[in-house]
């Protein structure tokens, strides 16, 4: 499916958490963009949560190269986040690189931080989809591919 601008995008399948990720490598600047573009199913909707997404570059030996965060969505389960993060990276370390992705939720009177879940897409891709996605933005010269990622539960 092709959405309103022109971008590669699935559906949310089946009503579990699941967040839209767009993914693009700028082969001429040596830029990967990872938009968080919206979450689907994050909590419960009698009780939406507020959350928010950190996003990880690792290498390929556990080492952290980077990090961000999103600002914090209140009271939604369907939270549109529409952030895009740019870290510099060369075309090599693509291959030897993980973007971890994690959901946070903001709970209670104090603010407790809590983490609803996470995924991850590269080398240590958490499933076949997330490496496809992958493998789809390596080729895809500078397109943005959006797709729909399931939320795995807290390790």
């Amino acid at each position: 499916m092709v959405d309103s601008s022109g971008r590669f995008c699935s559906q949310p399948t089946n009503g579990a958490p699941e967040l839209l990720i767009g993914l693009c490598y700028d082969t001429d600047h040596g830029c990967l963009t990872v938009g968080i573009e919206r979450g689907s199913s994050l909590g419960e909707k009698s009780k939406p949560a507020d959350t928010f997404i950190k996003i990880f570059a690792v290498g390929e030996f556990g080492n952290e190269l980077w990090r961000q965060k999103t600002e914090v969505v209140k009271g939604s389960s369907e939270p549109h986040y529409n952030y895009t993060a740019t870290i510099q990276l060369h075309r090599p370390d693509l291959d030897v690189c993980t973007i971890r992705i994690e959901v946070w939720s903001s709970v209670g009177v104090l603010r407790r931080r809590q983490m609803l879940g996470w995924l991850a897409m590269g080398l240590n891709s958490s499933s076949p989809d997330a490496q496809e996605h992958w493998q789809q933005m390596i080729q895809g010269s500078g397109i943005t591919v959006s797709k729909w990622h399931p939320v795995h539960p807290p390790e």
